[in-house]
């Protein structure tokens, strides 16, 4: 379907009009791709008929692609219409990033919020925060914070650009020297985008998940489905270290366009003294700029809340102090829609806060509760 805008614009905007292979084939197009705006991962985390399509193109060249969740309002006008990590515009077609920004940002505010009633959240990606103008054009198309609950995230960036000899220099000497442990304890290294692989994950997240007592992010089959869906040149990358021939420890990043991003990463209760993943870790840094990638996401950090995580991730990025992201934007007409989803997030963020005391209760029950005695007969 072509968009007719309500002002003048030089550019052509079509809304769904392309197949699942066909969005998927176009995001090596785009220097600031992400996993998130990947057909693959929309379909298999929210469903093929909730997602939409909107793109931007002058003279037959395309400048802009975005890809929307929508959560329709159930026999009503209106409902949520949510960007992650777009729209993608960062092309080699020599137009300016922030022009194509501006119309891509004006084309969704009239197909979501105008044509359709719902309330558009934007929230952008860490390739747009880096490039700092996302905050100022967002506002001057007429989007504003969005208010809603539960936390803003912070990540850590890295920056490929630098040689490698420099990114090792930068790290911190207790990470550098857990490293070094590492490489000396003998760990062969193995990476790949086989169900295999991703099956190896598997068994450590298991062991994590069981150790930490949180609530998983994502079943290991939401993981394998999404692997399936994606280009070959776009999957999932697992990267699994051996000890004396056994699997110990696997984690899992992607790249797309200039960013990389650690996805997630477990290891053997019986391994953690060999300090596995310090080496995986640092080969993913390696592929990362093999595949000229500028920007690594190491994807949340919790200072507070996680502080291990929080030194690990820090310790790799050396001089890498933790970075928020921007606040959600959102851009609203109706009174319902906006009504409707602020209500519906609160009581989701309340569901998921008791979720996650329930699981650290249930770990914290589980660890005190003794040991049944063996018999013998």
């Amino acid at each position: 379907m072509i968009l007719t805008m309500n002002r003048p614009t030089p550019y052509a905007v079509s809304v769904d009009s392309l197949s699942l292979h066909e969005w998927d084939a176009l995001m090596p197009t785009f220097g600031d791709a992400h996993l998130y705006q990947a057909g693959a991962y929309g379909t298999v985390r929210f469903g093929r008929q909730r997602l939409s399509h909107l793109v931007l193109s002058r003279n037959g060249h395309l400048l802009a692609a975005t890809q929307v969740r929508v959560f329709r309002l159930p026999g009503l006008k209106g409902g949520l219409a949510q960007v992650r990590h777009g729209p993608l515009h960062w092309t080699d077609n020599h137009a300016s990033p922030r022009e194509v920004l501006h119309w891509s940002l004006a084309a969704l505010r009239e197909e979501y919020v105008e044509r359709r009633g719902m309330l558009l959240r934007i929230v952008p990606s860490p390739f747009m925060v880096a490039e700092g103008y996302f905050d100022e054009v967002l506002h001057e198309e007429g989007y504003r914070p969005a208010r809603k609950a539960g936390r803003t995230d912070s990540t850590i960036f890295m920056d490929l650009r630098q040689s490698e000899e420099a990114l090792l220099a930068n790290t911190k000497p207790r990470w550098r020297r857990y490293l070094r442990n590492a490489q000396k304890n003998g760990i062969e290294v193995v990476s790949g985008t086989s169900d295999e692989l991703l099956s190896i994950f598997d068994d450590f997240f298991g062991q994590l998940v069981a150790r930490k007592g949180f609530v998983e992010f994502m079943a290991i089959d939401s993981l394998r489905d999404i692997q399936h869906g994606l280009p070959d040149d776009l999957k999932l990358r697992v990267f699994v270290g051996s000890h004396e021939g056994k699997p110990v420890s696997a984690v899992i990043y992607v790249a797309m366009g200039k960013t990389a991003m650690y996805i997630h990463g477990a290891t053997a209760d019986d391994a953690m003294h060999l300090r596995v993943s310090y080496l995986l870790h640092w080969e993913a840094v390696r592929w990362a700029r093999s595949r000229g990638c500028e920007l690594l996401d190491l994807n949340g950090v919790h200072k507070a809340s996680s502080q291990g995580v929080y030194q690990f991730k820090s310790g790799l990025a050396g001089d890498g102090e933790p970075v928020r992201y921007f606040p959600e934007y959102e851009c609203c007409r109706n009174p319902l829609s906006f009504a409707a989803v602020h209500a519906g997030e609160w009581l989701r963020f309340g569901s998921m806060k008791a979720r996650m005391l329930g699981a650290k209760v249930r770990h914290f029950l589980a660890r005190k509760q003794p040991e049944t005695a063996e018999r013998h007969p």
